[in-house]
């Protein structure tokens, strides 16, 4: 697997489990960010448990999965995923999450526009779906600004903070 340069400024590099350290730091220190949305951020408490986090996500075994560090102005701010790719559906799911302070930068949307330009030329996908909980506005605008319709909704799909919350996919035609 190779790096994927997405812009002048934002690159995805493979991720591997020898990035622990540097993917709790950021982990640890967006911490009160990514827990509103993203269910296993209470499960990464440590550098043994993000080598767990990223050792689940590299070897998950699904189809054409794919994970990245995602570097701008070559810092690693992030992590962007490739979950899966369903060949004969020509559909594949992406995920990503982004440190707080890089935020509102338009790091992720830059992301989701050039991952789904290398899966449409290497992998013949014609969708991207992309999940996320009903109450994670900057993820549903980013899939919004993909030109992602909302799909469907999984009733009462996780709970964060004491609320139990809808998740949404929406599917990007591309």
């Amino acid at each position: 697997m190779t790096h994927i340069n997405i812009s002048e400024h934002i690159t995805l590099e493979p991720l591997a489990v020898s990035d622990a350290e540097a993917i709790f730091l950021l982990i640890d220190s967006s911490r009160e960010s990514l827990s509103q949305y993203l269910y296993w951020v209470d499960s990464v408490t440590d550098i043994a448990t993000t080598r767990k986090y990223i050792q689940s996500r590299v070897c998950s075994g699904l189809d054409g999965a794919a994970w990245y560090r995602i570097k701008f102005l070559s810092e690693n701010v992030g992590v962007f995923g490739i979950k899966s790719v369903d060949v004969e559906k020509q559909r594949a799911e992406i995920g990503y999450w982004l440190h707080s302070d890089y935020q509102g930068n338009g790091i992720i949307t830059q992301s989701v526009s050039g991952i789904a330009q290398h899966l449409k030329r290497n992998r013949a996908v014609r969708y991207l779906e992309i999940r996320c909980l009903e109450k994670n506005k900057a993820s549903i605008a980013v899939a919004v600004r993909a030109g992602g319709q909302h799909s469907g909704t999984i009733s009462g799909y996780n709970t964060i903070g004491g609320a139990l919350q809808d998740l949404y996919i929406y599917t990007v035609p591309l």
